[in-house]
């Protein structure tokens, strides 16, 4: 009997590792790479960060660091931003579903750098739930000269943010609380 349970004991300490193996191995989240064409958004989601910035920049960028310290990183923002990398896919912004730059992520993608001025609008999404991400950006980082607006309703109704380049939580604005509760975005 001591036997039995004994290997009962070993066989559940063998099943109880490899899920945790397993899902190291094949990231910690769900990363994906949107590139806002002509035609449309085109994404696709990978299973690290390091996967959907190499996507997204057709390999310019293969070294990224994961998606949290990439909002902090001034070698991260200086690999993105330098003349170079802006030949292939240009990243102008990563959505993060956790406040704080944690969590799932969308990282945005564009021909080219923003132009600066926000009377004009450089790139929009005008429907988050056309790539999944409708009511769940919590925080944000732009890049390339970018600065994004989220608004309330699709089709860039209701309350917004107003244009800011990052936020760590998503303010509330009007008494409405943008924490995963947009469901458009500008970028300029």
């Amino acid at each position: 009997m001591r036997r039995i349970l004994i290997a009962i004991g070993a066989a559940l300490a063998a099943l109880a590792v490899v899920p945790v193996a397993a899902h190291a191995e094949s990231g910690t989240g769900r990363h994906c790479a949107v590139q806002l064409t002509q035609d449309g958004p085109r994404h696709q989601c990978f299973g690290t960060f390091r996967q959907a910035i190499a996507f997204g920049t057709d390999g310019a960028i293969t070294s990224a660091p994961d998606a949290t310290a990439a909002a902090t990183d001034p070698g991260f923002q200086a690999e993105v931003e330098h003349p170079a990398t802006r030949a292939a896919n240009v990243l102008i912004g990563i959505e993060y579903d956790a406040t704080n730059f944690g969590g799932n992520t969308f990282s945005v993608f564009r021909y080219a750098a923003c132009t600066g001025p926000t009377n004009d609008v450089d790139k929009q999404i005008v429907d988050l739930d056309v790539i999944g991400w409708n009511d769940k950006v919590s925080s944000f980082r732009t890049y390339n000269n970018c600065i994004a607006d989220h608004y309330y309703l699709t089709n860039f109704g209701g309350v917004h943010t107003g244009y800011l380049g990052s936020s760590a939580t998503m303010p509330v604005i009007n008494g409405t609380n943008m924490n995963d509760n947009a469901r458009s975005i500008r970028w300029s």
